[in-house]
């Protein structure tokens, strides 16, 4: 064996290991490169939850479980905001986040509750949920929003279509986080 192969093994050895936790990440989180038009609304609602708790997770911060309540807001308000075109986090009608989560009974009893809210859309390739929770994570306010570690809830919305009338394909996304004790 010369000098080049034994310099050669040991690096493919060392590349074969820092590509093992990458390669398990994306083995759990399952259809994270889909788009919304190859995958389900439940699959992409998985995958959005999924890698955010794995962001989560290398930051040290414990995972969001999913509520049933705050997914109903969020998917009722990325609905809205695909059926009537628009893209902000009150309504057309004035409907905040805290009136669309009170609707749904969250945190009605809590002596201590907080929320926060993420939205976004992406046309195209871009539609997967590993490329909005990319671009949510590059942005600072909404990262700062996934890894506040307050939050210990989650609901995932999902709806096909974008907010911009003019684009047929795409998805748009709300992250509703709460805390309800």
């Amino acid at each position: 064996m010369n000098l080049a192969q034994r310099l050669l093994i040991p690096a493919l050895a060392t590349a074969a290991l820092l590509a093992l936790p990458a390669a398990a990440g994306a083995q759990t989180c399952t259809h994270a490169a889909a788009t919304a038009d190859s995958a389900s609304r439940g699959e992409m609602r998985h995958a959005v939850h999924c890698l955010l708790n794995a962001i989560r997770t290398r930051h040290g911060l414990a995972p969001v479980a999913r509520s049933q309540r705050l997914e109903l807001a969020a998917q009722r308000h990325s609905h809205d905001m695909v059926a009537r075109h628009y893209f902000s986090h009150v309504s057309p009608g004035g409907s905040t986040l805290e009136q669309r989560v009170r609707r749904t009974g969250y945190a009605r009893d809590a002596r201590d509750s907080s929320l926060g809210e993420n939205i976004g859309w992406a046309s195209g390739k871009g539609a997967g949920a590993k490329s909005l929770v990319d671009a949510w994570m590059d942005s600072p306010p909404h990262r700062a929003i996934i890894l506040n570690a307050r939050f210990d809830e989650i609901g995932v919305g999902i709806s096909r279509g974008v907010p911009d009338a003019t684009l047929d394909e795409g998805a748009t996304a709300v992250l509703d986080f709460g805390l309800a004790r």
